[in-house]
């Protein structure tokens, strides 16, 4: 999969799709939900996204890309995943002053992104379901 970073105007409709805000308890996901999305969120001028996707054609179960595109400020981009099955969550990041992936053993539900900083999350985006 090729990604790009796409404009704020798209970031924006794509983070919109998720239901609830923050970190607080995420509804289901439903078969209508897209196998892959990309959760974005702004904080003093820094941009903050996540892309997951559970159909990544490269062998793993799924796959997490997490991107900081302001640097040298000392918060990093991370993402809340919550697994199918046994619903358990996860923090994956915070890759500061870039990017980073991973490959995931397991389908992701849910997911938000944060700003991350100090060992506290901020700024979440809403939280986005996906399909299996």
């Amino acid at each position: 999969m090729i990604l790009k970073r796409i404009t704020r105007t798209a970031a924006v409709l794509a983070a919109t799709v998720g239901l609830g805000v923050g970190l607080a308890a995420p509804a289901s996901a439903s078969a209508a939900s897209p196998t892959a999305a990309l959760a974005t969120t702004w904080w003093d001028g820094a941009e903050f996204q996540a892309q997951v996707d559970n159909r990544p054609g490269n062998g793993s179960e799924s796959w997490l890309w997490l991107a900081d595109y302001r640097h040298r400020d000392g918060l990093g981009a991370i993402a809340h995943v919550k697994y199918y099955g046994d619903n358990t969550s996860y923090g994956w990041g915070p890759p500061e002053d870039g990017t980073s992936e991973v490959g995931l053993s397991r389908d992701v539900s849910q997911f938000p992104v944060c700003e991350f900083g100090n060992q506290t999350y901020h700024n979440c985006s809403s939280w986005i379901s996906l399909s299996r």
